[in-house]
């Protein structure tokens, strides 16, 4: 699924104090479950729920954080985000939310718990490294590393399947935030390197169904690059010669 949703515990009594607290700036409208800006014309599908709404989450609401018992009710925004701008624009509707009476900010499609105070949250900048750290996280497994969240900038994943240490989350990290600042065109076989004297990765698309489970709001559909250490490439062609 290949959406960006953030949740937002406030103090608002029902949706009808919501709308017109968050109208009174001439900025955003809120109605029938949909949120606009003004200026972009951009919309979002939003809500209120005590419970997260399985339909409009997508997933159990098992997984999810429960709300704080001092908050009255939780915000819900959904929105596909295509670029950093998109982005930008998300960060900039949760601190209008958030000056009417919003509080802890969760974003839900990473893989890591992400979670921000009214406080901290001002505190952000908003440039290019923030959003990326923000919308973009690693994991790994016995299989491997990888990046959640690269979905948000319309762009695939990044997989290695080195064990996971400094080493292997700074080669997805890396090659992903080189997507984004350069926004390059990709070939299944080319190969990768932090530098002249770093190893070298040979990039190849990976299908979706070697990776996660589709029903997770880590869920990638565009997929993932793989970057494979071509020294391992090297030694298997010669084993196989032998």
């Amino acid at each position: 699924m290949n959406k960006t949703v953030i949740l937002i515990a406030g103090t608002w009594e029902n949706e009808l104090v919501f709308a017109q607290l968050l109208a009174k700036n001439h900025k955003y409208l809120f109605a029938g479950k949909i949120l606009m800006d003004f200026r972009s014309k951009q919309s979002y599908k939003a809500g209120f729920d005590w419970e997260y709404d399985r339909e409009i989450l997508g997933v159990n609401s098992e997984n999810l954080p429960k709300k704080p018992s001092h908050m009255k009710s939780v915000f819900m925004i959904e929105g596909k985000a295509n670029s950093l701008e998109d982005l930008n624009s998300f960060c900039e509707v949760i601190s209008e939310i958030i000056k009417i009476g919003g509080a802890d900010v969760k974003i839900f499609n990473c893989e890591r718990e992400i979670v921000f105070s009214a406080d901290e949250w001002g505190e952000l900048s908003f440039n290019k490294n923030v959003i990326f750290d923000i919308f973009v996280s690693n994991s790994y497994s016995k299989q491997g590393t990888w990046t959640w969240g690269m979905n948000n900038f319309s762009q695939k994943d990044i997989f290695t399947p080195l064990e996971f240490d400094e080493d292997a989350k700074n080669l997805v990290l890396s090659f992903a935030w080189w997507i984004i600042n350069e926004n390059p065109k990709i070939e299944s076989g080319e190969t990768f390197s932090l530098d002249s004297s770093s190893p070298v990765f040979v990039i190849l698309d990976m299908p979706n169904d070697e990776t996660i489970n589709k029903e997770t709001f880590s869920h990638n559909p565009l997929g993932f690059w793989k970057l494979y250490p071509q020294e391992w490439l090297l030694n298997q062609t010669g084993n196989n010669q032998e």
